[in-house]
């Protein structure tokens, strides 16, 4: 019977053939779209979905006579360690910093200007889950000119040789200083909203910014993303309210003009997320449903 259906499908087919062709053609067509549009939405709804639960990400709002002026993804150095200090239910939080102009980064007689790059608290591995394929997590990080490098990074500077514990030398403008590479990691997925291939430990970074305490107590650079972890069953507007606090206690109100805090769910970042100074493009969950 099968065999006779498909010999009457065949015939069919040859006599109408302008049409069989026609149909043939739209169906292929169709499910080729079908397969790039899925392929597609699959990708967007991924970004960010390998991270550890409960981790968010601390904006900054500016309001003059109540009118929204601006929302960005970054904050002040000093916001994430004053939360924890008030906070049990914040588990940790890293600082991230990107330092403007023309950096060049030389080693193994190769000089590369390289603009994804961080200065990074060394929390950011765990937080993170990074994953090291040379050196120790909890410790990569840790001192002042210490780096750890993408896999792709140390072969586009050392080849195949080891890269772990070699010198890489950071010139911007008129500073200049070598950092030991401390720890190399697995190169970033596509689907996530960070952008680095090389992290330079925050210690260092505290050279430019005048030292711990300085950063500790600093309110007026508004240049750093901050992530935090919770703990499980954690309400996120407890936090919020705790970081108006903050926010109360360190900056004298301006007149008209009032700064707010938030959280903001990392995994909400790519598709609901369009704020000044993202680290990097996002996608728009409209368009994805569409």
């Amino acid at each position: 019977m099968l065999r006779s259906a498909l010999i009457t499908a065949f015939r069919n087919l040859l006599k109408n053939k302008f049409f069989s062709l026609l149909n043939v053609s739209g169906l292929t067509l169709g499910m080729v779209g079908f397969i790039t549009i899925m392929q597609y939405v699959t990708k967007e709804f991924s970004f960010d979905t390998f991270y550890p639960e409960n981790i968010y990400r601390i904006v900054t709002e500016r309001y003059v006579k109540g009118d929204l002026v601006y929302k960005k993804a970054l904050t002040y150095p000093s916001v994430g360690p004053a939360l924890k200090d008030i906070s049990p239910e914040v588990i940790d939080y890293a600082r991230l910093w990107k330092l403007n102009g023309n950096i060049v980064f030389s080693a193994n007689e190769k000089n590369i200007s390289i603009r994804n790059f961080l200065f990074a608290d060394p929390s950011i591995v765990k937080m993170l889950s990074l994953k090291l394929i040379y050196g120790n997590g909890e410790k990569a990080l840790r001192d002042p000119l210490t780096v750890i490098i993408s896999q792709s990074t140390a072969k586009l500077f050392f080849g195949e040789d080891e890269a772990l514990n070699k010198t890489i030398s950071i010139a911007s403008g008129q500073d200049k200083f070598e950092a030991m590479v401390t720890g190399i990691f697995q190169d970033l997925p596509e689907n996530t909203h960070f952008d680095f291939r090389l992290l330079i430990s925050f210690a260092t970074a505290q050279g430019f910014l005048g030292g711990e305490q300085a950063v500790l107590n600093n309110w007026n650079l508004s240049r750093f993303y901050t992530y935090v972890r919770l703990k499980d069953r954690t309400d996120y507007r407890t936090i919020n309210y705790r970081l108006g606090e903050l926010i109360l206690k360190n900056k004298t109100a301006g007149g008209d003009e009032i700064e707010k805090l938030s959280l903001q769910s990392m995994k909400d970042i790519h598709l609901k997320s369009n704020l000044l100074e993202e680290m990097r493009p996002n996608g728009n969950e409209t368009k994805v449903y569409f």
